[in-house]
């Protein structure tokens, strides 16, 4: 990670107020291929480069424990319900449902609804506690 003065770019001036830029290099090993990806971020803020870091860990962290599951596992996105409040509804019934599979200890939600899947009375003493 890399994090540059915005003064020292005038192409940058576009962005009123913008301090910092930040350049985010990640490599990763998927099936025995390497790749490498950078990210660039604007920042009207002038952090470390530790700093950063954290906030674009915990982004991530959030990406890949909430809105991945919904994405993937509760296929949010592709679900057809537009209507009214529905999506915001099946959206917070989802975020609660990973919320159970958490607090009961799951690493897996695929794994914690197959479990659940026959128990609905265990599912319901948990909502009541």
């Amino acid at each position: 990670m890399h994090v540059y003065a915005a003064s020292d770019n005038p192409k940058l001036a576009v962005w009123e107020g913008l301090k910092t830029y930040v350049v985010v290099e990640r490599w990763r090993t998927e099936k025995g291929v390497q790749s490498q990806e950078k990210s660039l971020y604007i920042s009207d803020l002038q952090l470390s480069a530790e700093k950063y870091y954290e906030g674009t860990r915990g982004h991530w962290g959030i990406e890949n424990k909430l809105h991945y599951v919904k994405d993937v596992v509760h296929n949010e996105d592709n679900n057809g319900v537009t209507t009214k409040n529905a999506p915001l509804v099946l959206a917070i019934c989802s975020t609660i449902a990973i919320n159970i599979h958490r607090k009961e200890g799951h690493d897996s939600i695929s794994h914690g609804q197959i479990k659940f899947g026959a128990r609905v009375k265990d599912v319901l003493n948990i909502i009541r506690t």
